[in-house]
């Protein structure tokens, strides 16, 4: 049996292996002249949204998918204050992560009730 046996451990090899795909892609076309990786350096925060993306997918429990949506959030506001989207510095945004904090707490419960019911175990 292969170390990939549950559908899990298949989307997580899979997902990582096109990480490694796309970033060996990027290396070459910066060292063939094609792209210049300094320019692109300014993304740098889209790989924690990209990790947490994969953790959501990947998630097995509410509290994997809820963590994963937090490092989404949190990636998400990286990227907007850096590249100065939305007038946003650190300064006038750190309420977001309030209300992100706030949104996972709301979310959470209804992650976990779902869970529950889906294994046929009463919430009451």
């Amino acid at each position: 049996m292969s170390k990939c046996s549950s559908p899990n451990q298949w989307r997580k090899q899979v997902v990582w292996g096109l990480v490694l795909i796309l970033v060996g892609a990027v290396f070459l076309l910066d060292r063939l002249d094609f792209l210049n990786i300094h320019d692109m350096w300014q993304y740098w925060p889209l790989i924690i949204v990209f990790v947490g993306l994969t953790s959501m997918i990947a998630a097995t429990s509410p509290r994997e998918f809820t963590g994963g949506l937090w490092t989404v959030f949190i990636g998400s506001w990286l990227f907007a204050v850096f590249d100065d989207r939305f007038d946003l510095t650190f300064r006038n945004s750190w309420p977001l992560l309030l209300i992100g904090g706030g949104l996972i707490m709301v979310i959470k419960p209804f992650l976990e009730r779902r869970a529950l019911e889906k294994k046929g175990i009463s919430h009451e």
